[in-house]
């Protein structure tokens, strides 16, 4: 498959580690009590060929040096995620359709990973009070999604070193629409704030609260710039939007 300036680098600073956020959240209800809360969306990568950031032996995701770069490639080889059937998210402005698939997030706070760097994923909070919310019901409705992603795909039997799905996330503008379609026509949402947060801050338990004055969509990604040391970026990219 080939190869561009792209897989070599400009993903050279970009991918390396797991990105994972640990928020710790005070109970929305009420009850004093805190849950982790951990989103993953970001990568664990290693660079592959001439100009590659150093890696352990071992630690790369990736199980050849042949690997897809590019969610065009992806989808022409493979097509979407299996799974990734709950809907779709499009916000005409970046030029993104993307698959929605569905992660429960249970009592122990946990925000597991898309299915791939092409899906954003929409995070069930049913199982933890006062976070989150079903898309067009009054709540706020989390969703995420790569930035970027160094993985083995296993659904597609292939290995990727590119681009994500919110690659351009942070170049969305006040004012811009989102809409999710659950197969019943598409809802529209217009952009209120873009916001680079501290995976540290103080903001997590407001940006994640169910508790909003109008039907509202979250959308996050990585941001900021990536530690190697940390095996992280120091921000998230967050986009809030409310029903037009």
């Amino acid at each position: 498959m080939p190869r561009s300036i792209w897989g070599i680098a400009s993903l050279g600073a970009a991918l390396l580690g797991v990105v994972f956020l640990g928020l710790s959240l005070t109970d929305g209800g009420g009850s004093g009590a805190t849950s982790s809360v951990s989103v993953r969306t970001g990568s664990r990568a290693a660079l592959v060929g001439s100009g590659a950031a150093s890696v352990a032996p071992g630690e790369s995701p990736l199980k050849s040096t042949d690997y897809v770069e590019s969610i065009e490639e992806l989808h022409r080889l493979y097509g979407e995620p299996p799974d990734a059937t709950f809907g779709r998210m499009r916000i005409p402005s970046l030029k993104i359709d993307a698959p929605l698939s569905v992660r429960s997030v249970g009592a122990d706070g946990q925000m597991p990973n898309p299915s791939g760097p092409d899906d954003v994923a929409y995070y069930d909070f049913s199982g933890l009070r006062g976070y989150g919310g079903y898309p067009s019901a009054g709540g706020n409705a989390i969703f995420a999604g790569h930035v970027d992603e160094a993985a083995h795909l296993d659904y597609a039997g292939l290995d990727y070193l590119g681009p994500g799905v919110f690659f351009s996330l942070r170049e969305i503008d006040k004012g811009d629409a989102i809409e999710i379609d659950l197969g019943n026509g598409p809802v529209r949402y217009k952009v209120r704030w873009v916001r680079e947060v501290a995976i540290d801050g103080s903001d997590w338990n407001n940006i994640l609260s169910s508790n909003v004055s109008v039907d509202s969509i979250t959308l996050i990604t990585c941001g900021g710039d990536y530690s190697s040391s940390a095996h992280s970026y120091t921000h998230r990219t967050v986009v809030r939007a409310e029903r037009a």
